[in-house]
C-alpha cells in the first residue's frame, strides 16, 4: 500500500508513464552533454590553429630582426649550418 492506497491500474501507467518519461529526459541530456564537448572540442582546435599560425610567424619575425644582427645565431638554429668548424675560424 502506498500511502493507504492500494495501487491500482492508474497507478502502475503513470509508474510506467514516468519512467519512460524520466529516461527520455536522461537519453536527451546524454545526447546534448556529448553534442556540447564535440563542439567544444572543435572550437578548441579551431583556436589551435589559429594560434599555431599567428605564433609561427611571429617566431619567424623575431628570428628575421635577430639573425641579422648575430649572425651566429643562424648557425645555433639552423640544422643545416652545422658543420665542424675550426676554433679559430668560429672566433674570428
Amino acid at each position: 500500500m502506498i500511502f493507504g492506497k492500494e495501487p491500482g491500474f492508474d497507478g502502475i501507467v503513470t509508474i510506467i508513464y514516468e519512467c519512460a518519461y524520466f529516461f527520455g529526459r536522461w537519453e536527451h541530456s546524454l545526447y546534448e552533454s556529448e553534442r556540447l564537448k564535440k563542439e567544444s572540442l572543435i572550437s578548441q582546435l579551431e583556436l589551435l590553429k589559429t594560434r599555431s599560425a599567428r605564433i609561427f610567424i611571429n617566431s619567424l619575425n623575431a628570428l628575421i630582426t635577430l639573425v641579422p644582427e648575430d649572425p651566429k645565431l643562424f648557425r645555433t638554429i639552423h640544422p643545416a649550418a652545422f658543420q665542424c668548424i675550426p676554433a679559430r675560424a668560429e672566433l674570428q
